[in-house]
């Protein structure tokens, strides 16, 4: 089994992340979602990625602020065929014998949606 970027969201912006131009193109945060899968079916869970330059980063450093790295994709300016590109490159490499070997392959990289949780009994 291989990992499969199906499509990228945003909550934070109105427009589709293809067109989607920021007010400072090298300073900027922006939240995505990718719905990865399985390669070949439907189906997908959500993981989470920070869009951010290094102006903003240094920003909030500059702040005070302790900024963590895990989930964050680190760009010069807004491309979206790159960050595209970036994560289907991601998910060709992340494959596994099931979808939990392949989750954990692809939380190295952005958050899961279902990181931490644990069933009921």
């Amino acid at each position: 089994m291989i990992a499969q970027l199906k499509d990228l969201s945003s909550y934070e912006i109105d427009e589709d992340l293809a067109s989607y131009t920021p007010e400072v193109f090298d300073n900027f945060e922006l939240t995505i979602l990718a719905s990865i899968g399985v390669n070949g079916t439907e189906g997908a869970d959500l993981f989470q990625f920070e869009i951010c330059t290094p102006k903003s980063l240094s920003d909030r450093c500059e702040g005070g602020e302790v900024v963590a790295g895990r989930g964050k994709l680190i760009v010069g300016h807004y491309d979206y065929a790159a960050i595209r590109q970036y994560l289907d490159r991601i998910c060709s490499q992340c494959s596994g014998d099931d979808w939990p070997e392949i989750v954990e392959k692809l939380s190295r990289y952005g958050l899961w949606e279902f990181e931490g949780y644990e069933r009921f009994a």
